[in-house]
């Protein structure tokens, strides 16, 4: 098979070369030096905090052995941290991947809502458009009573200020056997994680991307790219203002749906990558600026600091899923022995 790949790859190797030669256009890009606006370091004396997570896996052919990290950080004249934890076996054993990424946005967005009336900016590794607009197909399939009950259950999340995911143990005490049901009343705890820390915060988080397929300069590649070939300095681009968020949610959907996001490409040092920052809220262009430089002040190699630390310490690596496998003196076969 791999012949005939090589093969191919010999025949249109010009072709790809001159496509992505005609998507970069450099020339005709530089108009849009003039949307790029300098990034001075003013110190202002604001407490910043961030946030990350990680999950990770081992998948037998009975179980799902899994861990969640999730960490908030504040800088305050010294570093302060705040952890969540989660080490279990997944049930029911069904869309692992959709379920544990939930998992770890609950522990991400409980871990923040701990210190965010502590700081003046807080930094969320990604995009909340994105998680907001993102398709999710939790609780398909049911019937309108089984969403009903599931519901009614809401204002257990709507109370809980720790730091566990409460939809388990909730889970646990209903015994309930319906994966659909299950798998709703995990998506309604992330709503509701989601809905405290926009409506408790919003004026104070700030999305930050490494990648973003956002296109608003509408040239067929993403905005970033642009920016990354055509700029070099530290800087940003004029911000632009977006309201289109028409996705049905299951909760809390006019509050969802208020929501206008201001966002801007930045770069937060010389020479190093274009990052994608979004605002909950619209926002002046001056004020950007002021935010933009009070991280760029408590960055490194371009990058935030406290968003920098947070990911580095919350990595959960396969060597110590094995370990912990071990431990539990897990000896189940993984089901892909048969291909080695």
């Amino acid at each position: 098979m791999l012949d005939l790949t090589y093969e191919t790859f010999a025949k249109n190797k010009i072709r790809i070369k001159r496509r992505i030669n005609e998507l970069k256009r450099k020339n005709s890009l530089l108009k849009y030096s003039n949307k790029w606006n300098k990034l001075n370091v003013e110190p202002l004396n604001l407490v910043i905090g961030a946030e990350d997570g990680s999950a990770n896996h081992k998948k037998y052919k009975s179980i799902v052995f899994y861990a969640v990290n999730a960490m908030a950080v504040i800088y305050d004249e010294n570093i302060k941290e705040y952890k969540c934890s989660d080490v279990d076996i997944l049930n029911p054993y069904y869309d692992i991947e959709n379920r544990l990424s939930l998992y770890r946005s609950i522990l991400e967005l409980k871990a923040s809502l701990q210190v965010l009336d502590k700081v003046d900016l807080f930094l969320i590794d990604g995009s909340i458009f994105s998680d907001l607009v993102i398709s999710r197909d939790f609780g398909k399939g049911l019937k309108q009573e089984e969403v009903d009950e599931v519901k009614d259950l809401l204002p257990l999340f709507e109370k809980d200020e720790g730091t566990t995911i409460k939809s388990k143990e909730i889970i646990n005490e209903l015994n309930w056997d319906s994966f659909q049901q299950i798998a709703f009343l995990e998506y309604l705890e992330y709503l509701s994680c989601l809905q405290k820390i926009l409506a408790r915060g919003h004026k104070k988080l700030i999305g930050i991307s490494k990648t973003s397929m956002r296109s608003d300069l509408n040239e067929g590649i993403p905005d970033m790219a642009i920016y990354e070939e055509i700029t070099k300095d530290s800087g940003y681009s004029k911000p632009t203002s977006n309201s289109l968020i028409w996705k049905k949610f299951p909760i809390y959907q006019d509050f969802f749906r208020s929501f206008v996001f201001t966002t801007c490409c930045t770069r937060l040092e010389n020479n190093k990558g274009v990052l994608m920052a979004e605002f909950p809220r619209e926002i002046p262009d001056n004020e950007v600026e002021d935010i933009l430089s009070a991280i760029k002040s408590t960055s490194v190699m371009g990058y935030p600091y406290l968003l920098r630390k947070a990911h580095r310490d919350v990595v959960i690596t396969n060597r110590e899923m094995q370990k912990f496998a071990i431990s539990l003196g897990i000896v189940e076969k993984t089901g892909r022995e048969v291909l080695s």
